[in-house]
């Protein structure tokens, strides 16, 4: 199904919030399954650096159609994160589509990195 109308949307919108540990590995920070009949509107996404000396790199990607051959978009690339400080990722709000997410990877794996996204579960 096509993402839903949020004109005329007589579904529900859910306020949500995640978080997870980033590691040298890509992992899923939000996604919307294909077939969710869902929209998610991503207000949010803050990577924060708790080392208390080491700086660590963070890359954070919007992969479309990620269940097939996605197509993969960067919202940001291997940028520094000083120690004790964090990074707003997004300047605005963007959309997630069915079979759409964000991922995230630190460059060290040690966890160091958190990230944290608020979205909006609109069905």
């Amino acid at each position: 199904m096509a993402a839903p109308n949020i004109r005329g949307a007589t579904g529900t919108i859910n306020g949500k919030v995640a978080g997870l540990l980033v590691t040298n590995s890509a992992q899923n920070l939000v996604a919307n399954a294909s077939g969710s009949n869902k929209l998610l509107k991503v207000n949010t996404i803050i990577i924060a650096n708790v080392d208390t000396a080491a700086a660590d790199e963070v890359l954070v990607t919007l992969q479309k159609g990620y269940s097939g051959s996605p197509t993969t978009f960067h919202l940001a690339k291997n940028i520094s994160i000083p120690a004790k400080a964090s990074l707003d990722v997004l300047a605005g709000s963007i959309y997630l589509e069915e079979d759409d997410r964000i991922q995230v990877q630190g460059v060290a794996a040690s966890g160091d990195l958190e990230a944290i996204v608020s979205y909006e579960d609109i069905s």
